[in-house]
């Protein structure tokens, strides 16, 4: 079950998805600057007004991400992220980048107690995140 709480823009649509207690982000285009980190913002919310243990992004649409949201991100978003009940994050990419990646590079910790693993299939993540929990 979904529940359509968030917000829906022509840069991404996000939601809390109830049946896989994850906060779901969907990128519809290419977006930097003050409507990525607003978009990041809302998810954040909603993953502490659901107290959600997992974060699915649909990163194929989104296009790079830029040196200063990168750094946005690890200094003040992903902070704030773990110290919520945050376990695991799915990222959803293109094909050919998680080529380029590796294979070393598609699961990695943050912090103690988060996992990012990448994917290429957006249900793929749903069936991880059913067997960690």
């Amino acid at each position: 079950m979904s529940i359509k709480i968030g917000r829906e823009a022509e840069d991404a649509e996000i939601w809390y998805e109830e049946t896989f207690d994850a906060v779901r982000i969907d990128w519809k285009r290419e977006t930097d600057g003050e409507e990525f980190r607003e978009a990041l913002q809302t998810g954040l919310r909603i993953l502490k007004e659901q107290n959600a243990t997992n974060w699915l992004g649909d990163r194929r649409k989104m296009g790079p991400v830029s040196t200063a949201d990168k750094q946005w991100v690890t200094e003040e978003w992903l902070p704030e992220a773990v110290s919520t009940p945050l376990t695991q994050i799915a990222a959803v990419q293109p094909e050919r980048y998680l080529e380029e990646l590796g294979v070393e590079y598609t699961v990695q910790k943050i912090g103690d107690d988060i996992t990012l693993k990448q994917f290429d299939n957006p249900e793929d993540p749903k069936q991880w995140f059913w067997v960690r929990d």
